[in-house]
This record gives structure tokens, C-alpha cells and sequence, in this order.
């Protein structure tokens, strides 16, 4: 996984959803005009944040879309990987098709342990702590 604009615009809706939490549904175009995503990029990642259950789209002439749950309750990590996959900071200990030397190459605990202090980083920060002052 590479941190893609796709991540970084995930992460912008979600912390404009964040600040706006007392509000009912946001229209795609209010987001996309708040946090400065473009609509066509938009579409897409709201689709894939309501999948991962961290928003919930509501249809009709009120709809649009809200958090499935308290700013406070909800990661950067579970956005980002709701977008764009798993956090590795190295194709050699990126899940399952791993580095078949990863058992016998000093670099591997390195990228490892960056790998999971990362992920550590961006799992304990929540949207709440990212709202706008």
C-alpha cells in the first residue's frame, strides 16, 4: 500500500463529517465543496466508506451522508483501510505474498517494525481529535 490521494481525500471527508457530526446528512456536493475533494473522486470513496460501515448513506431528497458512529469511535486507520488497503510501508511485509527471505533478511524486522508503528500511530488517532479548531 502506498498512501495514495485516494487516502488523503478519504481522510478530509471524513474529519469535515467529523466536525459536522450534530448536522443529519451531508449532500455529496457539501462535502465535496467543504473539504475541497473533487465530486468524481468523491463519489467513489464515500461508496467504499459506507461498504466498510464508517458512514451511513441515507437516499431521497434528504439524503446524503453521515458517520455510522461517534468521531471518537472511529480511526484514521479503519478509513484508510476501508480506501486503500492495508498499511505496509514495504512490498516485503505486505500480508500474505510476503518476501519468501523475510525469515533470513536483516531489513525485514525494520520495515516490520516501522510497518507496525505506523499502523499504531494511525489506529489510536481518532477523527474527533482531527476536527478543525
Amino acid at each position: 500500500m502506498q498512501f495514495t490521494r485516494k487516502g488523503d481525500y478519504a481522510l478530509r471527508a471524513m474529519v469535515y463529517l467529523a466536525d459536522s457530526q450534530n448536522s443529519s446528512t451531508h449532500t455529496i456536493d457539501e462535502i465535496s465543496r467543504n473539504s475541497k475533494v473533487p465530486r468524481h473522486f468523491l463519489a467513489k470513496i464515500l461508496k467504499d466508506l459506507t461498504r466498510a460501515n464508517l458512514l451511513i448513506a441515507v437516499k431521497g431528497a434528504r439524503g446524503g451522508y453521515r458517520l455510522s458512529r461517534q468521531a471518537s469511535e472511529i480511526s484514521l486507520l479503519e478509513v484508510i483501510e476501508a480506501t486503500i488497503g492495508q498499511i505496509a510501508l514495504n512490498l516485503c511485509n505486505e500480508g500474505v505474498d510476503r518476501c519468501p527471505d523475510s525469515e533470513t533478511c536483516g531489513l525485514y524486522p525494520v520495515w516490520d517494525q516501522a510497518s507496525t508503528a505506523v499502523k499504531n500511530i494511525f489506529g489510536q488517532t481518532k477523527l474527533s481529535s482531527l476536527k478543525s479548531k
